[in-house]
Order: C-alpha cells, then structure tokens, then sequence
C-alpha cells in the first residue's frame, strides 16, 4: 500500500518546492525529479541549422549512453516519476541498441522524437509492440524543396512512407502507441500547415505546431 503512496506523496512535494520557491525567490528543491530526459545519442544524420547538433555547434564529444547507466537511473527513479523523454540532441534511433531501451519494460509514460528515416516496416512492427507512449516524428513540409529547407540531407519520401508503415502496423496489432508529427513552423513552410494536417489525418496521427528555435543567427535568412 505504502509504494501507492510514494508518487503521489513526491509530487506533492515537488509542487510545493515550485511554489515556495517562486514565492520567496529562492531554489528550495524537496522531493525527486517528476521527469526525466535520456539522451540515447548525441549524433544525427541530419544537418539541421538550428540543432546544436546538427549545426555542427556541439562541442561535447559524440557517442551513445550506455544501456546499463539507463537501466539503474531508471531503476532509481521509476517509484517518482511521471514521465521519461528518451530522446535530446542527436536521432535516437541511431543507437545500436535502440530497441533494447525503449523494451524495457515500465509503468512510466515514455516518450521518443525522431526524424523519421528509420520508420521501416521492420522498425514500425517493433515500435508498437514496444512499451512505448509516445512517438514524436518531425515533418516540416509536405514536398522535398520546403521539407530540407530545414532538413538538410532529409528526403521527406522516407519520412512520410514511414509515418505510413507506422499507421498500418498500429492498425495491424491494435496499438496504444501515440504518434505524433511535429511540425516546426517558419515562413517558408507556414502555407503547407492545412496540407500537413490532412496528411496526419490520414496516418491516424496527431499533429503539433512548434516554433523553432535560433540558435544559429547566421543561418537566419
């Protein structure tokens, strides 16, 4: 009955940690952390300008977490938390051992962002009959000129038959996986917004307008 309690208990004191201290001004963190973001990798295969990395302004070194490190942060933190992003700078299904993380299993909603180039239907099968919550794949056009306007070295065909594999695989197995396609708005693609969203439609996806953010002045046209 106790570890019922423990979630519940840790987020009441993590709320009341926020509130105090943007009352009083001061950090007074209580409690353990509600979510949690692994980054899988830190490489990509896209040169987006505005990513640190695939702008090439990353200065950490590149390379992929260890799954055993995964295994007991995770191990250490499930009774708190709500919530884990498997995913930050780079494509996480870069990594090797991709499907081993989001296979093991857990009661927390876990969320990964991807590119979409690797939505084969091997891959897709594999995603929604993963414990997976959420996947989050980015389109931000409907043609390839508009598309790798920003995804640079992305081909949107690749993209769109994957989020394609996905829907029929999601079908197939009666999958509670949410898919998602995020589209980063700029004036370049804003008239491709009403275009997009009829494409989710179509994939049984759900569709999110972001803003971008700049990190690259230069790049800026």
């Amino acid at each position: 009955m106790i570890e019922y309690l423990i979630k519940p208990g840790n987020l009441l004191k993590a709320g009341f940690s926020y509130l105090e201290a943007s009352v009083t001004g001061k950090a007074d963190l209580k409690g353990m952390p509600l979510s949690v973001s692994a980054e899988l990798t830190n490489t990509c295969n896209l040169n987006c300008p505005q990513c640190f990395s695939g702008s090439g302004l990353m200065t950490r070194k590149r390379g992929f977490m260890d799954i055993e490190l995964y295994k007991k942060v995770m191990k250490e933190l499930i009774p708190y938390l709500y919530n884990a992003n498997l995913y930050f700078q780079g494509e996480p299904m870069l990594h090797p051992l991709f499907f081993s993380f989001i296979g093991i299993p857990t009661t927390v909603h876990s969320v990964v962002s991807t590119n979409g180039h690797f939505l084969s239907e091997e891959n897709s099968e594999k995603l929604v009959r993963s414990p997976l919550s959420r996947l989050i794949v980015s389109l931000d056009g409907i043609d390839q000129n508009t598309y790798s306007t920003y995804r640079i070295n992305g081909n949107i065909t690749d993209v769109t038959a994957g989020l394609k594999n996905l829907a029929i695989a999601k079908k197939r197995h009666k999958s509670s996986l949410k898919i998602e396609i995020q589209f980063l708005v700029n004036s370049i693609n804003e008239n491709q917004i009403e275009q997009v969203r009829q494409f989710a439609k179509s994939v049984n996806a759900l569709l999110r307008l972001k803003s971008m953010q700049i990190i690259n002045r230069a790049e800026i046209g």
